[in-house]
């Protein structure tokens, strides 16, 4: 096992294990969470009064890997030493940067719980203005997390972070787990930053000795090559690409209690398919974006066309499975507990509105980071913008009579957006004769999953049997037939998934076998 930890391939697949793996035990924290507050108000009030300070949190990470990657690698080719100083730079930039934003968000915060709570009762307003202040302090923290998680990935040393990130899962779990009954909704933020400040300890400890903690001068250094516009462009662009669960945070006063705890657990159930196979897939392919932007742009456009169909192939029969027994996986998964069978239904009607945007806004992810490899940085940002305002007026419009479903509905119509705009730009940009390629390749792939659909309803609708052994055979025939139909027809993405699985599993007993 040592011979393959030692290589990329090796740490390619321990990686995986680990991720795969701690999107499971993210997952089981939101299960937890279900169990002790379900659909509550109380619950509704942390995510209301959380939003701003985990959205912060999210997007300094992303900003992290995007602006100090690149930059990082351009100096340390210089030299070592520059890399080293820009370490430092960074790493107390954004602490500093950290510290100084949950200032000006302390001096805010009546002006923020005011605006998102104004219809709550004072009581309920000094409740979350205790969860929202807490939850300032791992704004810092998460910002020096980011900077080592980046440095470390820079250094293809990504066991580290995936561990440290695993265990901040793990202290979140064992404290909402066993505290809740003592500290109520205030263990949510306690937890949070118990979690932050012993992961960033575990984390910087490998890189402890590369840290100048005599910080005195250090700011006087200019790095002339560093892109000033595209850490804008980045912050705006991260930013509000996070900002539409704030936006939803704000109509709490206008949907029926428990709504926006719905919107979170359906939220967490449409963002597994992204997390275990797009972004992998998305990963993949931006390096071969970029190799394929120097290098020709026809094989651009064949790496393009080649994952938005791999996309649609995998995403599609998914979408079907949880539209049609969302519930079921609902029932077996946050059912216990405070969260009730009633509770099931509102949170399944609200990933229905959800799901239906599934493969425009995987799709849409893989077109962003065919922009960022040919450096249109403006284009993603000013989609980014448009889509911000669009948010907003379709929430006015949609929440009244859809309450939560309408807030769900919103964001699935802004991926429609961002997905139609962002493939009409790169077809003008990389010069896409077939502009209509993308569309018909999900049409196909949905014809495929209706006909599936049919057949399955057809033949096993009048089986007498338990409703999970029911749906179990149900699932298993839909994919199946789903699966022979490709096959039949010969599909080119069939294959490649196909091949690509086959090809993995070997690979996988060879490195073990080594």
């Amino acid at each position: 096992m040592k011979k393959v930890s030692a290589s990329i391939a090796g740490a390619s697949i321990i990686l995986s294990g680990f991720s795969l793996f701690s999107k499971g035990v993210g997952f089981i924290r939101e299960i937890i969470y279900a169990r002790n507050f379900g659909l509550s108000p109380e619950f509704d009030l942390f995510l209301t009064c959380a939003a701003l300070p985990i959205v912060i949190n999210t997007s300094v990470l992303y900003l992290g890997q995007h602006y100090f990657i690149p930059a990082y690698n351009k100096l340390n080719n210089l030299s070592e030493s520059k890399g080293d100083l820009f370490l430092n730079y960074t790493f107390w930039l954004f602490i500093f940067g950290g510290i100084s934003l949950s200032l000006i968000l302390l001096l805010l915060s009546k002006l923020f719980i005011g605006f998102y709570l104004s219809y709550m009762s004072p009581e309920i307003q000094v409740k979350g203005l205790q969860i929202f202040l807490l939850f300032l302090i791992t704004i810092p923290i998460n910002a020096g997390f980011s900077i080592i998680t980046a440095y470390m990935q820079a250094k293809f040393n990504f066991i580290y972070p995936a561990v440290s990130q695993l265990i901040l899962n793990l202290i979140i779990i064992f404290l909402v787990y066993f505290l809740t009954s003592n500290l109520k909704i205030f263990v949510l933020p306690v937890s949070f930053i118990i979690a932050y400040f012993i992961s960033l300890i575990i984390l910087i400890k490998p890189v402890f000795n590369k840290l100048d903690f005599k910080i005195k001068g250090l700011f006087k250094n200019k790095f002339d090559l560093l892109n000033v516009n595209n850490l804008l462009f980045l912050i705006v662009i991260e930013s509000l690409s996070l900002s539409y669960v704030l936006i939803d945070r704000y109509f709490i006063g206008k949907i029926p209690s428990g709504g926006l705890a719905a919107l979170n657990y359906a939220n967490v159930i449409y963002s597994l398919p992204i997390s275990v196979f797009s972004i992998s897939l998305i990963t993949t392919m931006f390096s071969k974006f970029s190799q394929s932007s120097l290098r020709s742009e026809e094989q651009l456009k064949s790496d393009f066309r080649n994952a938005i169909s791999i996309n649609s192939f995998v995403i599609i029969p998914i979408m079907f499975l949880i539209y049609f027994w969302g519930d079921i996986f609902l029932k077996i998964f946050y059912e216990r507990g405070a969260f009730s069978p009633s509770d099931t239904i509102l949170t399944h009607q609200a990933l229905k509105y959800y799901i239906i945007s599934l493969v425009f806004y995987s799709s849409y992810l893989i077109a962003v980071k065919l922009l960022y490899s040919i450096n249109n940085y403006k284009i993603i940002m000013w989609l980014s913008v448009i889509s911000f305002f669009l948010k907003i007026v379709l929430n006015i419009i949609l929440v009244n009579g859809f309450y939560q479903n309408g807030l769900a509905l919103s964001t699935s119509l802004i991926y429609l957006f961002l997905f139609i705009t962002a493939f009409y730009f790169i077809s003008e940009k990389i010069k896409i004769k077939d502009k209509t390629y993308h569309y018909t390749s999900i049409l196909y792939f949905l014809i495929n999953g209706i006909i599936s659909l049919l057949i399955v309803d057809i033949c096993l609708s009048s089986l007498i049997m338990g409703k999970i052994i029911n749906v179990a055979l149900q699932i298993t025939c839909f994919l199946l037939i789903y699966l022979f139909n490709s096959f039949y027809l010969n599909n080119y993405e069939f294959n490649i998934v196909r091949d690509s699985v086959l090809s993995a599993i070997v690979n996988l007993k060879h490195k073990i076998k080594a």
